[in-house]
């Protein structure tokens, strides 16, 4: 069985429904596998869960309709699938750490999560030793450089190509936002 085109099959799905309520039963049934059959082997491809795939897509559509939009932000919240503009406020500032309305504000487009492309290429990258739990141990001390940042502080990895992992992290004792970016090459 070939699951990367039955998972992107369910991926094109979703895409094409995003602003719709989506059962996963039906995504599932998109690429002929059984609801729980697809989100496992969904998990096991991508690491992460269907649904909250899906709830990333659809704050990431809300991202772009903010940008390129004049809609309100109830608007915004109700198309993607919130029954209040406060619970869509609080899932947006959970996830990018600024409410809506400041994202409007600073225009930011860095921040928006885009469409998985199921292939041979991106499972490589996820599966290339990879962990999704840090690792802690001591090391000698050493002097860090880095510049202000306001990207996606909800998450702690973000993709820099085949080759290379960006990584946040913050490291001014002074500002509880400031935030470093260093890059680690993928071997």
């Amino acid at each position: 069985m070939n699951y990367l085109n039955q998972i992107q099959q369910g991926i094109d799905f979703i895409e094409t429904y995003l602003e719709e309520d989506i059962a996963l039963t039906t995504v599932a049934g998109e690429a002929g596998l059984s609801q729980w059959h697809y989100q496992r082997i969904f998990k096991a491809l991508t690491k992460e869960t269907l649904k909250t795939y899906i709830r990333s897509r659809r704050l990431a559509n809300a991202l772009e309709k903010l940008l390129e939009t004049r809609l309100g932000i109830l608007d915004i919240a109700i198309l993607a699938g919130y029954n209040s503009q406060e619970a869509f406020t609080r899932a947006f500032k959970e996830h990018y750490a600024m409410t809506p309305n400041e994202f409007r504000q600073r225009g930011r487009r860095n921040l928006i999560v885009r469409k998985l492309k199921m292939d041979e290429d991106y499972l490589r990258h996820v599966h290339q030793n990879v962990e999704h739990v840090p690792e802690l141990g001591a090391r000698p001390p050493m002097l860090l450089v880095g510049m202000h940042s306001w990207l996606c502080q909800s998450a702690y990895r973000h993709n820099g190509g085949p080759d290379l992992e960006i990584y946040d992290a913050s490291f001014d004792p002074l500002s509880a936002r400031s935030q470093m970016r260093y890059a680690i090459p993928i071997a």
